[in-house]
């Protein structure tokens, strides 16, 4: 009896796990950047929202979006917001200040 109930247990919170990242659109936006309707403006408004409602609901930003975001705004002229992006991709993962200062280096 105490196996069937632990089963159940086992099976009924197997549905309440949450996914370690929020990823949004993010896939859809590196999609679109490679199509003619691309524009860095709207997917970074699309893509800093997302991250916004993520931290809001106190969830992580997957990994490579907020540099990917930090492009967008580079690609839009806002190199100041890409150098913010740029930064909290490296505080967050730092495995990943590498690329993100190779990225910082090539901006003007």
């Amino acid at each position: 009896m105490r196996t069937m109930t632990a089963l159940a247990l086992a099976l009924a919170l197997a549905g309440c796990a949450q996914p370690l990242y929020d990823w949004g659109q993010y896939e859809d936006a590196l999609w679109r950047m490679q199509t003619e309707k691309f524009s860095p403006e709207q997917e970074a408004k699309v893509l800093s929202g997302e991250i916004d409602a993520t931290l809001a609901k106190g969830r992580r930003v997957p990994p490579g979006k907020l540099a990917t975001l930090g492009f967008f705004y580079y690609q839009s002229g806002d190199r100041e917001a890409a150098r913010a992006c740029f930064q909290r991709e490296k505080e967050l993962y730092p495995e990943s200040a590498g690329f993100v200062d190779g990225m910082i280096r090539r901006m003007p």
